[in-house]
């Protein structure tokens, strides 16, 4: 019989995991919307900047996360 992993631990650890995947595939979306807006000449956009500082502010929690060696 295989038990596997249970309790809340797990669930956050698989939590968090989801967060980081998820962050991951943001970081390969948003170029190409701001590529795409970009081409429309629409980069005064309220659009083009929340995708903006979206991407920065993953890129920054993508490096903090590095820099405690969870990625």
């Amino acid at each position: 019989m295989d038990e596997g992993y249970a309790g809340e631990a797990v669930e956050q650890l698989a939590k968090f995991e989801n967060f980081y995947e998820h962050l991951l595939e943001l970081q390969q979306t948003i170029p190409a919307e701001l590529d795409k807006l970009r081409c429309q000449n629409k980069t005064k956009t309220y659009r083009f900047r929340e995708l903006m500082a979206q991407k920065h502010m993953n890129e920054n929690t993508l490096k903090l996360l590095s820099l405690y060696g969870l990625d």
